[in-house]
């Protein structure tokens, strides 16, 4: 890689995080770009602030998580699709699975034409079912306080390593399950690609007024 792509490469990154901007309203959160992965939610108790009052120091507490339908399946698959799709499906991760172990759990590399053109044809098969039960189109806007067509809500726990398990005892939810408190901190955290943190804190003052920071990281070589 030449010193010249590097350079374009990084400044490609940073425009491109740079570039990304949301907006806090008391019934929804927008953005400039598609949220196509959804985000956390978390109470977080501040414990020390950067000078422009944005928090630096925090610990999460309640943690909710806003979705697209298809990562959210899990909650109500046995429910929605039929026997036929239950079969198909169950036939598909079965083959990727056996696939998988034959090329030592890796797609690519040494071992990749061992059974990798039926693979993609199985996650296909898989893909398409979701697709057609749990459809979605990436949106600008999520909203709090009424159903959003193609996100869902769910709560969040610690289960093993899992820091933020899905936790469907409690349901699944088509409206933002929790009310903001006044002098209460929160945090958005969009933060779904594994070298960019993209956070957004926020208060409501006793005046329903949203304070609202937004937080932009990118670390490289992650």
């Amino acid at each position: 890689m030449t010193t010249t792509f590097k350079l374009f490469f990084l400044l490609f990154i940073f425009s491109s995080c740079g570039n990304k901007t949301y907006k806090l309203y008391s019934d929804r959160v927008t953005s400039n770009d598609e949220i196509k992965d959804g985000f956390h939610l978390s109470q977080i108790a501040v414990t020390s602030f950067e000078k422009d009052g944005r928090p630096l120091e925090y610990a999460k507490g309640l943690t909710i998580f806003c979705g697209p339908n298809p990562m959210l399946s899990g909650f109500s698959a046995d429910s929605v699709y039929n026997d036929v799709e239950k079969k198909l499906r169950a036939d598909a991760w079965k083959t990727m699975d056996s696939i998988a172990k034959i090329n030592d759990n890796k797609i690519g590399g040494q071992g990749h034409e061992n059974g990798i053109d039926l693979y993609f044809s199985s996650e296909r098969t898989r893909d398409s079912i979701e697709k057609l039960r749990f459809p979605f189109v990436a949106q600008k806007t999520v909203y709090f306080d009424k159903s959003n067509e193609f996100y869902k809500w769910v709560f969040c726990m610690k289960q093993g390593d899992f820091e933020n398990a899905f936790d469907y005892s409690k349901g699944l939810f088509d409206k933002i399950p929790i009310k903001f408190n006044v002098d209460q901190w929160y945090m958005l955290d969009f933060s779904n690609a594994s070298n960019i943190i993209d956070k957004v804190f926020f208060y409501i003052d006793k005046n329903q007024k949203i304070h609202q920071y937004n937080y932009y990281k990118v670390l490289m070589g992650v």
